[in-house]
């Protein structure tokens, strides 16, 4: 096999069929991988390696895509596998004496050490040795140096801004006299071009350079890499669920789309973040896929991800949000409260139950203030002839099913649920309200074991097979004998303005009482922060209860409940600070908010009002674990009830 002395002969003496493709190749001992080399390549630096063919000749589109040291190239309209020349570290291993004798590296400490307060004894690692590194592309002032360079380019960017001067004018900033420049996108000049594999490299008919395009950009997978397809977007991205788009992540029901808290809902007065008309309002702001700028005082979930769904059970046996299950007339709201109130009238248990949220309600003597945006809404509501809201038009449409075997206890096997949205706050992000009807789960007498494995059956089925065993579950727990309670979680706040205070979610529960109505509750996971943290007694009571605080057995003292809880951002401070993240999380707002970095719901309005419910990440983490609780219980290995209950 030829040694380096010849390919380095070809180097110099071989005629190039194009100025910007390498015809050299040779193994990198390091790694065994046959390199494209750039003609500039420091001769030093591949002494004794062997040459070799080109790794990229012959290779079809998709797998010229994949290969990091190829190209696709169209000329005219054939389409070829080019090289691209390969960065060649020339700074690997040099020690400091000859790092700072060459050009084009410096001497950079990786990492840092720790920083421990004097006279504090500090078992950290000591801060790591300085390594010889390349220098950044800006730092180069050879233009021959980052000529070589696969990642660097001579080639001037646009214009930089003109600088402000002393005087109020401004001059024009200018450059050194040999710039260099990091490589960006695939605007690029021929040379450049031939440096990216992410980029593909035009010519036309008669082998003159066109342009320069991304490969980012698909009409069919076949233009795409291996491993990847064209999305809906007409992006390449890898297969399966992480390449999917919002939109398609939302309509897989194999995929799981993932949102998270990218803002601070909070304004610096508190709230619910609303910071004045401009920033959009709080909960009041753009969807997801229309948010505001970076800066803007909003608290929306944002989608980051799209991941593989866990097992079957999880879809239909742990939370179920299949529109084509949920949007079944079984699950509607008015026919779900006469069912809880045991046969009454919807529009008036609906009309009772949302009007305590615009009026001030006294429960147990602690005052609930009226919610003025809600009154407004509730009123613009249709009514029927009688002067009732009209159940069957209030807006609401289910959400999810969920499965709560996982706060099972001594004398039920937890709860099953059915979650509701405001199909308007999909649009309308001022007036947004989700709503949870907690159905309790009765005793089995078998350790709950014959409840889990209804359920875990549940994974097994389909279409109406899975429609009606589901209905199955949830027809004797529609009772007014199994209704634990109603809980709100809502938004109406109407138009807001700098001059007003700013507005927060807010969470109310509901009982049902002999008049087969809704009436608020004191809410037996929620303090006011005010009062707990200006009381000794409180803080007492909390590191009394440590333990059963962290286990989630608990509910707190009925003297320090309150019947709303106000999802404005405030946290409880206790001279332990372990102590108030441990009673933050323990209460419905802090669940809801800070304690888990959720936008206030965990089970928010479906995807574009007709999709699958979206989701926060924390209860995306949670749905496995529950589904692993689920199939250990109805494999009989432990029984229901945990030793640490999870947040309701």
């Amino acid at each position: 096999m030829k040694r380096l002395a010849l390919l380095l002969t070809l180097l110099a003496g071989c005629t190039r069929p194009s100025t910007v493709t390498p015809t050299q190749f040779a193994i990198d001992p390091a790694t065994g991988i046959c390199t494209p080399l750039a003609s500039g390549v420091d001769r030093a630096l591949v002494a004794g390696w062997q040459s070799c063919d080109n790794p990229c000749a012959g290779l079809e589109e998709r797998a010229c895509r994949s290969d990091l040291r190829c190209q696709v190239t169209l000329r005219g309209g054939t389409k070829s596998c080019e090289p691209v020349p390969q960065l060649i570290d020339p700074c690997k291993g040099l020690d400091a004496t000859a790092c700072q004798a060459d050009s084009r590296c410096e001497m950079l400490a990786v990492g840092v050490g720790c920083d421990c307060p004097a006279g504090v004894p500090c078992d950290c690692p000591a801060p790591p040795p300085s390594s010889c590194a390349l220098k950044q592309c800006g730092e180069l002032t050879d233009g021959d140096a980052c000529s070589a360079r696969p990642d660097c380019t001579t080639t001037t960017p646009p214009p930089l801004p003109p600088t402000p001067v002393a005087s109020g004018t401004t001059q024009p900033r200018s450059l050194p006299a040999v710039a260099c420049f990091p490589i960006f996108g695939c605007d690029l000049n021929e040379h450049d071009c031939s440096k990216r594999h992410d980029c593909i490299r035009f010519y036309d008919d008669h082998g003159a350079f066109t342009s320069c395009g991304s490969t980012d950009h698909c009409a069919t997978d076949n233009d795409c890499a291996l491993g990847q397809r064209c999305n809906s977007d007409g992006r390449c991205a890898v297969e399966g669920c992480a390449g999917e788009t919002e939109a398609e992540c939302n309509a897989d029901p194999a995929c799981d789309p993932i949102y998270s808290l990218n803002c601070s809902p909070y304004s610096v007065s508190g709230g619910g973040g609303f910071c004045g008309p401009e920033a959009g309002g709080g909960g009041g702001a753009p969807l997801p896929d229309e948010a505001l700028p970076p800066g803007s005082c909003t608290c929306e979930p944002t989608f980051t991800s799209c991941q593989q769904g866990g097992p079957v059970v999880t879809a239909k046996a742990v939370l179920v949000r299949d529109p084509a299950i949920i949007d079944d007339p079984f699950w509607a709201l008015p026919r779900v409260l006469t069912s809880i109130s045991g046969g009454a009238d919807a529009s008036a248990v609906a009309d009772a139950w949302l009007a305590q949220l615009g009026t001030t309600t006294v429960v147990d003597g602690k005052t609930a203030a009226a919610r003025p945006g809600a009154a407004q809404y509730i009123a613009a509501l249709p009514h029927r002839a009688d002067g009732l809201v009209d159940a069957g038009k209030l807006g609401f449409v289910p959400t999810a099913l969920s499965n709560r075997l996982d706060l099972a206890d001594n004398t039920s096997c937890g709860e099953a649920r059915i979650t509701y949205a405001l199909t308007g706050g999909v649009t309308d992000r001022r007036h947004r309200m989700t709503v949870i009807v907690e159905l309790r789960q009765p005793y089995d007498g078998a350790g709950c074991r014959t409840t889990a494995q209804t359920w875990v059956a549940l994974s097994r089925l389909d279409g109406a097979a899975l429609q009606s065993a589901l209905q199955a579950i949830y027809a004797p727990l529609l009772t007014p004998a199994n209704l634990k309670q109603v809980r709100t979680n809502e938004f109406l706040v109407g138009p807001q303005d700098s001059s007003m205070l700013p507005a927060a979610w807010e969470l109310r529960e509901f009982h049902l009482g002999s008049d087969a109505r809704l009436h608020q509750v004191l809410l037996p996971l929620q303090v006011d922060p005010a009062t707990a943290n200006s009381s000794t007694d409180f803080a007492t009571w909390a590191q009394a209860n440590r333990d059963g605080l962290s286990r989630g057995t608990l509910t707190f003292p009925t003297q320090y409940q309150i019947p709303n809880g106000s999802e404005d951002g405030t946290v409880f401070s206790f001279s332990d600070p372990t102590l108030g993240n441990l009673v933050d999380k323990s209460t419905c707002a802090g669940c809801h908010t800070n304690a888990t970095n959720s936008a206030f719901a965990h089970v928010a309005e479906r995807f574009r009002g007709t999709g699958r419910a979206e989701i926060s990440a924390f209860l995306e983490g949670e749905l496995p674990k529950r589904a692993t609780h689920l199939g250990l219980v109805a494999a009989g290995i432990i029984g229901a009830p945990l030793d640490v209950r999870p947040l309701h």
